[in-house]
């Protein structure tokens, strides 16, 4: 009878068992090499050394391999005798076995990156798997799989190992899967091929982890303009996924409007495949970003809410995407005034993220960093001061971020806000030179985070007795803030009320009053 895919694969795996725990040592393999070679075959949908190889089951494992070749072979055989209107529906068919084989390899990524990221038991740490040797065990066994053996496994397993290694700090390594995994992709696939455009995608992710962001940027523009092009399909994942990472790039750099754009494109297209995904809910956190970041905050905390029981439903209560959502629930509330709000939802964010990650990691430090920022405001200085240290040294001891990181200097920056509310203007002003230094060679002064840093900075220098120098500060920081964002632009507003604030303290009132007022 005709087996079912299921029952044949159990059949094969049966007949692979029952071979290599033979009561007969010669019925056994004769070699570990020759098991490992029937276990790579019945993965690949090969005949298997271990069962006899009639013609029945030949030609069934050849469908089971070969299925979507021959499906599209019989169709371009009828479309030849049926015409234009048969040969279209077998166009629209192959998207769809396109798309189905694209919606298998994204779960496939999902489940092993779910796996090695967390679990949804709080008792489970990643520690107790030793998340970190698994993830350098996989490598040596992905870089040791032979090319011939499955070409398309060994890309699978380097950009997954990759993503592992990103999310567990190590960009370095995660740039050299990335990286292999690209090439490997490439000389199988083409450069255009979704799954290599995938790849790349991922590549240029950790390029900007890195701080080569410049790179990131020009990969990730080019990618989306493939995945967009006629080659691919428009609901393939891809497209929303290089939307999203285009996104998240851009409002690092301080370009939220621009952001914004790309999130919604990805937000419309997970929804429209599936409202319950993981990209969905990705997507919302990150237009939930955006819009923080454009001081619509309305607007934010409604895609943190509706991303929030997603997550939930997904991966548990205590997971560390939840944990980043809480965070982000934490900012906007924090924005709002909120402040009693914003710390509930930001400490049970570090408190999940300290579970899993422990308390020095850099996700836990980054959570640690937004409830100091929350703290602040409370007036609870000490308390954001120390938070504020402590993620600075984890950033610090982070060796792919290190002193130098954007990160570390927004700490500095929070940390420089503690010290100014606790009345140490010296302390401040040191820290907001040290962050400003960092800002100023990794993102520019035209980025966001700079300008508001220099603006603090500015303030202190008024403050320390000096206002002329911190007028002549604001004035070039202003002149920036107007050519990046506009002069309408609530940002450059902030900027140039500073300015009124120490041109107050340099005694030109006249000009104060007419700065404040646009402001």
């Amino acid at each position: 009878d005709a087996l079912t895919p299921h029952a044949l694969e159990q059949r094969d795996l049966e007949a692979l068992v029952g071979k290599a725990l033979a009561p007969d040592l010669d019925d056994r393999y004769a070699s570990a090499s020759a098991l490992r070679d029937d276990i790579q075959r019945l993965l690949a949908n090969k005949p298997i050394h271990a069962r006899p190889a009639g013609w029945r089951y030949r030609a069934q494992k050849f469908v089971r391999r070969r299925g979507g070749e021959i499906v599209v072979a019989a169709v371009a055989a009828v479309a030849l005798v049926t015409g234009v209107v048969l040969h279209t529906r077998s166009l629209e068919a192959s998207r769809d076995v396109a798309r189905a084989e694209a919606l298998r390899t994204e779960r496939t990524r999902q489940y092993l990156e779910d796996l090695f990221q967390g679990s949804e038991l709080p008792s489970v740490k990643p520690e107790s798997v030793r998340v970190a040797t698994l993830v350098q065990n996989g490598i040596r066994e992905a870089v040791g799989l032979r090319l011939s053996a499955d070409s398309s496994l060994q890309i699978d397993m380097l950009g997954t190992l990759g993503i592992m290694s990103e999310r567990l700090g190590n960009f370095v390594q995660a740039d050299s899967l990335t990286r292999m995994a690209v090439a490997r992709a490439t000389a199988l696939y083409g450069p255009d091929y979704p799954e290599t455009l995938y790849q790349r995608m991922r590549h240029a992710i950790v390029l900007g982890r890195l701080n080569q962001r410049d790179s990131a940027e020009q990969q990730l523009r080019a990618i989306v303009e493939l995945a967009r092009n006629q080659k691919t399909d428009p609901k393939h994942p891809i497209i929303a996924e290089a939307s999203l990472a285009m996104g998240s790039l851009l409002r690092e750099r301080g370009q939220p409007a621009q952001a914004l754009t790309y999130f919604q494109t990805a937000a419309e297209l997970s929804r429209t495949r599936d409202s319950t995904s993981r990209e969905y809910s990705q997507a919302l956190r990150e237009l939930g970003n955006a819009y923080g970041e454009a001081l619509e905050f309305t607007r934010a905390d409604s895609a943190f809410l509706r991303a929030l029981p997603i997550v939930r439903r997904r991966y548990g209560p205590r997971h560390p995407e939840v944990a980043f959502l809480l965070s982000s629930l934490g900012f906007i509330a924090s924005q709002q005034g909120k402040l009693d709000e914003a710390a509930r939802y930001e400490r049970e964010g570090v408190d999940i993220n300290a579970a899993w990650y422990g308390p020095n990691h850099y996700l836990t430090a980054a959570s640690k960093g937004v409830l100091a920022q929350t703290l602040i405001r409370m007036k609870q200085f000490d308390a954001g001061a120390q938070l504020s240290r402590e993620t600075i040294d984890a950033f610090t001891r982070n060796p792919d971020l290190g002193p130098r990181s954007v990160y570390t200097a927004v700490a500095r920056s929070t940390l420089g806000v503690a010290l100014a509310g606790k009345g140490d203007h010296q302390g401040a002003v040191r820290e907001y030179q040290q962050s400003y230094e960092i800002l100023h060679a990794v993102v520019g002064d035209s980025a966001r985070n700079t300008i508001t840093l220099a603006s603090r900075l500015a303030l202190e220098i008024a403050r320390q007795g000096y206002p002329d120098s911190a007028v002549a500060l604001l004035r070039r920081e202003l002149s920036i803030s107007e050519k990046a964002y506009s002069a309408a632009n609530p940002y450059t507003a902030q900027v140039r009320a500073h300015l009124g604030e120490a041109l107050v303290a340099d005694k030109k009132y006249a000009e104060a009053i007419e700065v404040t007022r646009a402001s």
